[in-house]
């Protein structure tokens, strides 16, 4: 499998991450398209139904799973990592701001204090990242923790310190380390994509294959739902998405060249098999089955899907959700922009088939990787 040939640590790794937010998509992607739909209705309808009950009904869920989405992140996080869901969650509770937290009581008309950084505390600066953190830690705390607890009093005392051990850290050492990480993630981005413009957005959309090819890809699951959520610093629109998606139609575009120029049968049965589920988003098949086998096809779906990437950089396309790709791009995109994702999808599709068409074939290597036929 050549898939395999990238299966390291680090993929591992970031594989448990992907994990964590998998879980999640079906609440993330409905919840981001409930969002959405809404401030569309609130706008053209002047919030005529912002007092009616099932519409605010409606809202609500939009809102409660990124409200209390750190949470979730926490208790998969735990779980994933080996740990308790239950002690997770309560280490994702901490990036949640709520009213009743005792950290953020008034006392004597005075906030308290935390050490280190003389500030209050912000429980939501520290973001799903954050949560992340912690809940891996609390995972690995308590792993520890039990190996080292006698039987007798493990179901007690285990918990227990765990949670006293893991909130103290998580409260001055991890949700500072979030709130940094998350900082400098969106200066990357803005500068990427605000300062570079088109040129960033080719260049997003042009290096997110390789990313892809080892994996690397799953460490941008935790930003898509930070940028998704309607609280943050995007009000709810990912623009980073579709500029990303449109690296799967460079490489859609490059099987397509590939395709039309070769003659050898066996690399056309696995094209023809793979194209369909990679116009809908779904593109190993052709990643680790024809374009990454060939070298120099994969170079050339990378710099024709920039194009793509390019455009929907200049059209400023966002979407409302994610868990979708390819086509299927359509249902998440920001309402009003669909033409304009087509466009770029077929921008894409053009640049992948232009450039692998007149550079990306090399009969002889494909002979070599398929076998003459």
């Amino acid at each position: 499998m050549q898939k395999a040939k990238y299966d390291k640590p680090v993929q591992r790794f970031l594989k448990k991450i992907a994990n964590i937010f998998v879980a999640l998509l079906p609440g993330i992607i409905a919840a981001g398209l409930i969002n959405g739909i809404c401030n569309v209705i609130n706008v053209s309808t002047h919030g005529a139904l912002a007092g009616v009950w099932w519409f605010a009904c409606i809202r609500t869920m939009g809102w409660a799973l990124f409200a209390y989405l750190p949470i979730l992140v926490g208790y998969n996080a735990a779980r994933e990592f080996g740990g308790s869901g239950a002690l997770g969650a309560i280490a994702g509770a901490m990036s949640i701001a709520n009213a009743g937290m005792p950290l953020l009581a008034t006392i004597n008309e005075k906030q308290i204090l935390l050490p280190i950084t003389n500030a209050p505390f912000n429980p939501a600066s520290g973001g799903l990242l954050a949560a992340l953190i912690a809940g891996m830690f609390f995972a690995l705390l308590e792993k520890q923790i039990r190996k080292h607890m006698p039987d007798l009093i493990d179901t007690f005392i285990s918990p227990l310190l765990v949670l006293i051990i893991g909130g103290i850290v998580a409260l001055l050492v991890i949700q500072p380390l979030g709130a940094g990480l998350t900082k400098v993630i969106f200066a990357v981005l803005s500068f990427a994509y605000e300062k570079m413009g088109v040129v960033g957005g080719y260049i997003l959309s042009a290096g997110f294959l390789p990313l892809v090819a080892v994996g690397l890809h799953q460490a941008l699951t935790p930003i898509h739902a930070m940028l998704n959520d309607p609280a943050g610093a995007t009000g709810g629109i990912n623009y980073l998405l579709p500029i990303l998606m449109m690296a799967g139609g460079g490489q859609v575009g490059a099987g397509i060249a590939l395709y039309v120029k070769t003659k050898n049968k066996k690399l056309k049965r696995y094209i023809r098999d793979s194209i369909p589920v990679g116009i809908l988003g779904i593109g190993e098949p052709m990643m680790y089955a024809v374009t990454l086998p060939l070298g120099r096809s994969f170079l050339t779906a990378c710099i024709g899907s920039g194009f793509g990437g390019a455009l929907a950089a200049l059209l400023h396309l966002g979407t409302v959700s994610q868990g979708v790709s390819g086509l299927f791009g359509l249902l998440i995109v920001k309402p009003g922009q669909q033409l304009s994702f087509i466009l770029a999808m077929l921008v894409a599709y053009a640049g992948g088939f232009l450039v692998t068409y007149f550079f990306g074939v090399d009969e002889n290597r494909i002979n070599e990787v398929y076998g003459e036929e």
